[in-house]
């Protein structure tokens, strides 16, 4: 019976670690002043290890919803490699509903919004990949900007790419 016990034991170890969480990036870059200059891109390196995989992409603001009203932040995302590839592509962080109610996490009197912009994206090569963004919206300066992060996690779709 003891034996039973330890072997499940340890099967259900091995499952629960297996099975992680945590992204193969995850950082966010603060702002000056909390403005984002238009034309300012933010660059996030990432290193790339896996090109087997697909990913999950999320973008996060947060910002001082005492002085941003706006309802969403247009971003122009660039994704750049070490072969010479780049990838352009918009995505919105949606800050307000069409009722105007807000659906971030309120961090005193700060709000973090997070949004999926890419889901079960892959990588063409393995290296270093800089992610640029920039601030989309007509405002020369988006003031009420505390931080920008990019958080990159594996997806949970069950393929391997190297098989196509």
């Amino acid at each position: 019976m003891k034996k039973i016990l330890l072997t499940l034991s340890v099967a259900i170890i091995s499952l629960f670690s297996a099975c992680s969480d945590k992204p193969i990036f995850d950082e966010k870059h603060n702002f000056a002043n909390t403005t984002w200059m238009r034309f300012d891109a933010e660059v996030f390196d990432v290193n790339i290890k896996n090109t087997n995989d697909c990913y999950d992409l999320y973008f996060s603001v947060t910002i001082d919803t005492n002085v941003l009203k706006l309802n969403n932040i247009p971003l122009v995302i660039s994704i750049d490699d070490e072969e010479g590839g780049r990838r352009v592509f918009m995505s919105d962080i949606i800050l307000r509903d069409k009722e105007g109610k807000s659906h971030g996490n309120a961090l005193g009197n700060y709000v973090e919004f997070k949004t999926k912009v890419r889901e079960y994206f892959y990588f063409n090569s393995k290296g270093l990949h800089k992610f640029s963004v920039k601030n989309g919206t007509h405002l020369y300066e988006l003031k009420g900007i505390a931080s920008i992060g990019l958080k990159i996690e594996k997806s949970n779709m069950d393929i391997n790419i190297e098989n196509f």
